[in-house]
């Protein structure tokens, strides 16, 4: 005798509820990992299960974060793309509907408030760091002090672009997480790094005229160039030309420079290892040499001669080796016509 229709169909729910073993001869009998609806509202015999949405069967078996028990297997939550594709209760986190109260992660923060549950490390109670990454849930990414969210890492410095260090011409010398890369380079990474494209000062007259430049010379192992034009005024009596470069500023005496005079190739100052270096023409002694007093050229025998000493000047200075490295920059001084001596 045949058993109704009916009947047959509730057997085979029964079947998949209690024994999937038993079943497996029967392929109509497995139960589908789409969402199913089991059931019906005029079925006394049934138990009805009017939820669409999954839920974890009352048996217990362990199962991976994203997945739910489903009688004594695993069965993975819904797809989703964003909240608007999943049931209500339920939440899209990682690509997947799971309960808003559920905790796939185990990191004490459910899924209505950790915006990542496949991490443990980010959750609303994680410290933002340099990653690109939301660590702790408030809809910004790598959100903080630069130099704050690299305090634990390695390279120190600063956050960019989810790598912490410095850029070219910045440095960490201090190692103050609270200032990141403190000290830039003076000049700049890149200027100035050879003699032929120093650094233009433009001119200094004997009129009696000063300049100032201040620098560091960082990364330690460079030397930065400086050139300057010291113009020679008409002279008719006494010639004041008289060029001087110095530190006012060095400190732990750390800066040394070189000077070329004429261009580039010119090598009779070159020796260098200067702090305080002078070129004049008005030098003095018993018998008057130099140029003063001097007349106009041609001049006679007995006289010095006036000339036009303009020339243009390079200065190269360095850190001296085995100094600590520092981010305090020397000052340097030029005049011309300013000292007599």
């Amino acid at each position: 005798m045949r058993l109704p229709l009916r009947l047959c169909i509730l057997g085979t729910l029964l079947c998949a509820a209690t024994d999937l073993a038993g079943c497996a001869e029967n392929p109509t009998s497995r139960v589908p990992d789409a969402t199913i609806t089991r059931g019906d509202a005029g079925d006394a015999g049934d138990a009805a299960l009017t939820d669409s949405a999954p839920r974890p069967d009352a048996r217990d078996c362990l199962c991976a974060p994203f997945e739910y028990c489903l009688g004594d297997r695993c069965v993975p939550y819904d797809d989703c793309l964003s909240a608007a594709g999943c049931p209500d209760g339920f939440l899209c986190r990682n690509l997947r509907c799971i309960p808003a109260d559920h905790d796939p992660d185990g990191d004490g923060f459910t899924a209505d408030v950790d915006c990542d549950e496949s991490r443990s490390d980010i959750n609303p109670g994680a410290s933002e760091r340099c990653n690109l990454l939301d660590d702790d849930c408030n809809g910004e990414i790598d959100d903080g002090a630069p130099g704050l969210l690299c305090a634990d890492d390695p390279a120190g410095g600063e956050c960019h672009d989810g790598v912490c260090g410095c850029l070219v011409g910045t440095f960490d010398l201090d190692g103050d997480p609270m200032n990141g890369c403190e000290c830039s380079a003076m000049p700049p990474v890149g200027e100035a790094d050879v003699c032929d494209n120093a650094v233009d000062l433009g001119e200094v007259s004997d009129l009696g005229q000063t300049m100032t430049y201040a620098g560091n010379v960082l990364p330690d192992d460079r030397e930065t160039w400086l050139r300057f034009r010291a113009v020679d005024t008409v002279d008719t009596m006494c010639d004041n030309f008289h060029v001087r470069v110095r530190f006012t500023e060095n400190p732990a005496e750390a800066f040394a420079f070189t000077v070329k005079i004429g261009d580039c190739t010119t090598d009779g100052c070159e020796a260098g290892g200067y702090t305080d270096f002078s070129w004049a023409t008005d030098f003095r002694n018993a018998e008057g040499v130099g140029e003063c007093p001097c007349a106009p050229a041609p001049g006679r025998a007995d006289q010095n001669v006036c000339t036009d000493n303009s020339n243009s000047f390079w200065v190269g200075v360095r850190r001296r080796p085995g100094v600590a490295v520092s981010c305090t920059p020397y000052v340097l001084e030029i005049t011309n016509g300013i000292y007599d001596s």
